[in-house]
């Protein structure tokens, strides 16, 4: 799923998003939690990067977390999810600006 996270009137909006739509004025970051192999080469052909999968994201070395390419910037962190519940784990999240 692609949610699209815009500022409109001072506020941050959640709009769900069709890859094949145009952005909308005011976004300011793109959501992907678990998006299909679709939508996830469709983003990749829109904006010209490689977006790391999954597992690309695990194999990474912590030295090699942060990198630039072609002037794209990746950063993937290892974060807490669900830790409010009893059972936390350790995900991978990656920003690309």
């Amino acid at each position: 799923m692609i949610t699209l996270y815009t500022a409109q009137n001072g506020c941050v909006l959640a709009v769900p998003y069709q890859c094949q739509d145009p952005l909308p004025p005011g976004t300011v970051w793109i959501d992907m939690d678990e998006p299909t192999l679709e939508e996830e080469h469709q983003l990749e052909a829109k904006f010209g990067i490689d977006i790391p999968t999954r597992e690309e994201m695990r194999q990474l070395e912590y030295s090699h977390r942060f990198y630039e390419t072609n002037g794209t910037v990746f950063m993937t962190l290892r974060v807490v999810w669900h830790a409010d519940s009893e059972d936390p784990v350790n995900t991978d999240l990656t920003c690309v600006v």
